[in-house]
């Protein structure tokens, strides 16, 4: 719930973290979107993350919303 999630979220991801314990994830990491999107998967949840209010199932809900796409 911090101010910064974002910068945590991203070093999370460089830590391996997601590789270890979230896979799906970083499985977003680097998949591209269509072309209605300028951001990958990954990029992209981090921001709708930044974007949310500072509560748990809010964040959660934004952390999760596309974790499907690369499957």
């Amino acid at each position: 719930l911090s101010h910064n999630v974002a910068d945590g979220l991203e070093q999370l991801q460089k830590l391996n973290f997601f590789k270890n314990f979230i896979p799906e994830i970083e499985s977003c990491v680097g998949f591209e979107q269509n072309r209605f999107h300028h951001l990958d998967v990954f990029q992209h949840t981090v921001d709708a993350v930044r974007r949310t209010p500072a509560e748990l199932t809010v964040r959660l809900a934004a952390l999760l919303h596309d974790i499907g796409k690369p499957a």
